[in-house]
C-alpha cells in the first residue's frame, strides 16, 4: 500500500510486461479502448526507447531478461 501517485502500478505494470510481453490492464472489455499514452503517463521517453529489464539470482547465477516496447 502507498499514496496515489507512488508509482504502484507501474511497478505491476513493469513486471506485467516484463513477464507475458502484454499489459493487461489496457486489453479485453474494461479498457475502454486505452492507449499506453493515456494509461502510462509514467513513460517520459518515446515508444521506440521504452524497455523493461530484471536480472534474477539464483544459485549464484544470474539470468537478465529484457523486453522492448516497439514491436
Amino acid at each position: 500500500m502507498g499514496p496515489n501517485g507512488s508509482g504502484k502500478s507501474a511497478v505491476v505494470d513493469a513486471l506485467n510486461f516484463l513477464l507475458t510481453g502484454r499489459i493487461h490492464c489496457l486489453e479485453g472489455e474494461g479498457s475502454r479502448n486505452l492507449t499506453i499514452t493515456e494509461h502510462c503517463p509514467h513513460i517520459d521517453k518515446g515508444i521506440d526507447d521504452v524497455s523493461v529489464k530484471g536480472v534474477f539470482s539464483t544459485n549464484g547465477e544470474e539470468i537478465a531478461l529484457t523486453r522492448y516496447l516497439k514491436k
